[in-house]
């Protein structure tokens, strides 16, 4: 519940039972670093040249901003947003295994 009130937003169920699946205490202290952590500085995202797929659900706008910033500054960085999809329930999503497999089958080796 403190999670909810903390995002302002309702937690999807899937989001729930991962969370309440883990150590209590182990993701308090990355919920804790999450808040301070200042992430990977642009001019280093501009440096991976590396083919990158970011799956992202459409209703995760944090995620899906990150992303949109990943995509805008790293060279391969290629989105795909899931629509209705959450950060809980992405992978659940009927169209995240075929994206997936076309980015793999499209991905030099």
């Amino acid at each position: 519940e403190s999670w909810q009130q903390h995002s302002g937003q309702p937690i999807d169920r899937s989001t729930r039972a991962a969370l309440l699946a883990n150590d209590a205490t182990a993701l308090a202290a990355y919920m804790r670093q999450a808040e301070v952590d200042t992430g990977v500085p642009e001019s280093r995202l501009a440096m991976f040249d590396v083919p990158t797929l970011m799956l992202v659900g459409a209703e995760d706008t944090e995620r899906l901003a990150a992303a949109q910033l990943v995509q805008a500054t790293a060279g391969q960085a290629r989105l795909q947003v899931i629509p209705g999809a959450t950060h809980g329930d992405l992978l659940l999503h009927p169209e995240a295994l075929p994206a997936i497999r076309d980015f793999l089958a499209a991905t030099p080796n």
